[in-house]
């Protein structure tokens, strides 16, 4: 049998793991979102793209940003979320990979080519961002208890934060370094690098089922007891308190239970007990 004691304390570790993954990874969702507001300025110095270009390339992603919140967070309530939240990150780095590539190639292809290329590439990466928050907000609800999910949740909202320092500070190294190109392509790196976190810090989540169900019945068996034990004293102090008529079915049983006739399996302490006519 496995220990309780053992078993809470495993739950309470993937619990933490689990909001550790889903901060980090959603930080990292937010390095891919927002690497174009670090290259604008770069890639407007060079002439490839201007000013409303950019601006209906930046209102693509939110737009397709908006629809798939209300898809995918519908789809993430049936899927398996590590594996939900890795391949939308996993997207989203291909998408910024694919920008850096095609900046590399954009001297080569007309103007209004690389505009429209550009603008499905970063729609795709808004569409991709949007399945980052249903499944980490599933995994906090999953595995964290109603009393703490409040200021768990709240660490968890600074990944957005987070993930735009990381942006602006290892993005923008980048650019300044090596070209605004290396932005996209480090954003990628970053991406793949929140996708292979997911494959490992929380892999305990293919057994989170059985788990949170073992811990769930034991919850539930327990909140049941205890109101079970209510209704139970409530019942017989009333009955010690209603005069029952001699003869009737509840006069018999309540003098069994007087003379130990009758034998009934009561928790200790928990009033029931208390509750009887004491015995002759």
């Amino acid at each position: 049998m496995v220990d309780p004691a053992l078993q809470e304390k495993k739950f309470r570790m993937l619990g933490f793991q689990t909001f550790l993954a889903g901060t980090i990874g959603y930080s990292l969702y937010y390095v891919c979102r927002t690497s174009l507001n670090v290259v604008k300025k770069p890639i407007l110095d060079s002439g490839m793209l201007d000013a409303s270009q950019l601006g209906l390339i930046g209102s693509v992603l939110l737009f397709a940003y908006a629809i798939g919140k209300f898809i995918n967070g519908f789809l993430a309530d049936h899927c398996n979320i590590k594996r939900f939240m890795a391949t939308g990150l996993l997207v989203s780095a291909v998408a910024n990979f694919c920008l850096g590539i095609l900046g590399f190639a954009s001297s080569a292809l007309p103007t209004m080519a690389v505009f429209v290329m550009f603008a499905i590439m970063w729609g795709i990466n808004g569409w991709s961002q949007s399945m980052g928050a249903p499944p980490a907000i599933i995994g906090l609800s999953r595995w964290l208890p109603l009393s703490k999910r409040g200021t768990f949740y709240g660490f968890f909202s600074l990944s957005h934060n987070l993930g735009e320092w990381l942006s602006f500070l290892f993005v923008g190294i980048l650019v300044s370094v090596a070209g605004w190109q290396w932005g996209f392509i480090g954003s990628s790196i970053a991406g793949a690098l929140g996708v292979d976190l997911h494959g490992h810090e929380i892999a305990g989540l293919h057994g989170m089922r059985s788990l949170e169900g073992a811990h769930t019945v034991c919850r539930v068996v327990a909140e049941l007891h205890a109101e079970t034990v209510g209704i139970l004293r409530l019942a017989v102090l009333a009955l010690v308190h209603i005069r029952i008529p001699e003869g009737t079915a509840v006069d018999h049983i309540l003098r069994g239970i007087q003379h130990d006739q009758i034998h009934l399996i009561l928790p200790v302490g928990s009033g029931i007990e208390d509750a009887l006519p004491a015995q002759n």
